[in-house]
């Protein structure tokens, strides 16, 4: 991820107080992930980056959590759930990338929330 996602994420997160879920390939991946929003001015003054529970909670509402594809979201609910583009093309097969599709709908029906796959 990039600052440019990072910073969209953010202030999507914060004008509209909703709650997203970042897939990330890898858990190496959630900590290079952390990093670009540590690298976003705004960010920083305006949130707490958590890395042992790999968040970002803005201080007026609004939270960004961060999964790896293999992680269950399970029990969760999100406004958005952003699905970083190497996790379809390289880290899943095709049934665990359905599996991880049908779970984002199902985390993002109760808040008539979006599934973006990041490019």
């Amino acid at each position: 991820m990039n600052r440019y996602t990072a910073a969209g994420l953010a202030l999507a997160a914060i004008t509209k107080q909703h709650r997203i879920i970042v897939i990330s390939p890898r858990t190496a991946d959630i900590t290079a992930a952390l990093e670009s929003f540590e690298h976003v001015d705004f960010i920083r003054d305006q949130a707490e980056i958590r890395r042992a529970d790999p968040r970002v909670s803005f201080h007026l509402g609004g939270k960004i959590i961060f999964r790896s594809a293999r992680q269950s979201l399970r029990g969760m609910t999100a406004d958005t759930v952003y699905i970083e583009e190497d996790v379809l093309r390289h880290t899943l097969s095709t049934v665990e990338q359905g599996n991880l599709l049908r779970d984002a709908q199902l985390v993002t029906t109760a808040a008539g929330g979006d599934i973006v796959i990041g490019a």
